[in-house]
């Protein structure tokens, strides 16, 4: 079968955010292009601040008007209020706690007390979800993002428990279909998703300042290959997952400097991963039967914006001579 993809560019969402509250809240503003590709009705951004801008409408329009508004009209406004506050609360169950929270200012005590807050949070909101989820997982999209400690795809994208089943490595890689070896953690991660799980949308999240990305791109990276040195025995192998991308980097962008050429590879290296993705039988076949879609995002934290765009793919029928 001939194989023939394109890219679609979709929406970029930039934010900005106020780092002197304990809870980040996000406003989201979007630019959209020309076309743009909805990656599905469970993959949305929540906005808690455009919630509390709307519950602050509500209660500036009672006050202004508190003297004219009749009893009803007051019932109503208390009514939409209510819902606003209940979606605010949804949109983000787990409160930012610092890394050092806790009485003692333990890194350990301050994880706990987050899961003690994300459970109160929870019981409360949605006991209904909870119950479910001890039961089964019904995700409709998987996220494969970068292990790196900055961009967590639950927490950017303010989703629930069991919206999205997710699987971080570094750099946000999906090596090719192979089957040598025994260990493939993000290999089985696909098959569980698809084959199991029956995903509907596959997203593979970069981002800016990638550490993984920056190690491919090094002048020094194919040495460090060859040999292996303590400290760099599994990193180099890993990453060469993204050779393809940054050879083409190389020749393309020759006289850039090192952190335009890092910037160019950490979206380049998206879509290698995307085409890496139609290796794979079982991924090839359900995309073709338009049961599996897959897309593109790029967090950049310098702007906290996050581009996204989906890859249509097109398989002709082999012909026979």
């Amino acid at each position: 079968m001939a194989t023939a993809f394109a890219l679609h560019s979709s929406v970029c969402v930039k934010s900005k955010t106020s780092v002197n509250r304990p809870n980040n809240c996000i406003t989201s503003r979007l630019n959209t292009p020309v076309r743009t590709v909805s990656l599905s009705a469970e993959f949305r951004l929540s906005s808690k601040k455009s919630c509390r801008a709307n519950v602050f409408q509500v209660r500036a329009s009672k006050s202004n008007k508190e003297s004219e508004v009749a009893p009803e009209e007051e019932e109503e406004e208390e009514k939409e209020e209510k819902k606003v506050e209940d979606i605010e609360e949804v949109a983000d169950p787990v409160e930012l706690l610092p890394m050092g929270g806790g009485e003692t200012g333990d890194v350990l005590e301050g994880l706990r007390n987050g899961f003690l807050s994300f459970r109160s949070k929870a019981e409360k909101n949605f006991p209904e979800l909870i119950d479910q989820l001890k039961l089964t997982q019904e995700p409709k999209v998987m996220v494969i993002a970068c292990a790196d400690s900055r961009v967590s795809p639950t927490m950017l994208m303010q989703t629930k428990p069991g919206d999205i089943f997710v699987v971080r490595n570094v750099a946000n890689l999906v090596p090719p279909y192979e089957k040598q070896g025994k260990f493939h953690g993000t290999s089985a991660a696909l098959e569980f998703a698809v084959c199991h799980l029956k995903v509907e949308h596959i997203i593979i999240m970069g981002h800016s300042g990638c550490g993984g990305i920056k190690a491919l791109m090094d002048e020094s990276f194919e040495e460090t290959l060859a040999t292996n040195p303590i400290g760099m025995e599994f990193i180099p192998n890993w990453v060469s997952t993204g050779q393809p991308a940054r050879e083409r980097i190389r020749r393309t962008h020759p006289n850039a400097t090192f952190e335009e050429q890092c910037r160019e590879c950490e979206e380049l290296s998206i879509n290698a991963s995307l085409s890496n993705l139609l290796t794979f039988p079982f991924l090839k076949e359900a995309i073709s039967s338009r049961e599996l879609h897959i897309h593109g995002a790029y967090y950049n934290l310098q702007e906290l914006s996050l581009k996204t765009w989906s890859m249509d793919v097109k398989i002709s029928k082999p012909t026979v001579v």
